[in-house]
């Protein structure tokens, strides 16, 4: 289980709170997958391989997070359908993926970095 500390400056001094990338990914994954035009989020060569062997996936492949300046920072590593534009499947899905996580968890997005790995026909 992967945590990341964060330190938000309150009313009444500076606060600590702790993200689980485990309670955060399945928010992420869902506001990923209602953009138009993506697919699926990869998890890469050992997600892939732990399929192969009917081992379980990770629920956050294709999603890194990470603490920036007290801020998240999210990338995503997607599967585009093909014939969609991928600058603007891009923009798209870093401004709704950032204003979901921000919506559902309270915390400000400082960027979301978006990694076509792939194209597939629907």
């Amino acid at each position: 289980m992967k945590t990341a500390s964060l330190e938000i400056n309150s009313a009444d001094g500076i606060s600590l709170i702790n993200i689980d990338q485990d309670a955060v990914s399945p928010i992420v994954v869902r506001a990923s997958l209602e953009v138009d035009g993506v697919l699926a989020l990869e998890g890469g060569f050992a997600s892939g391989l732990a399929a192969a062997f009917g081992k379980e996936g990770n629920a956050s492949g294709g999603v890194r997070l990470s603490i920036e300046d007290n801020c998240l920072y999210l990338q995503l590593s997607v599967i585009a359908r093909f014939g969609s534009r991928i600058p603007d499947l891009a923009w798209n899905l870093q401004d709704h993926v950032k204003k979901t996580v921000e919506q559902f968890v309270g915390v400000a997005v400082n960027k979301v970095d978006v990694l076509v790995v792939g194209v597939r026909e629907q």
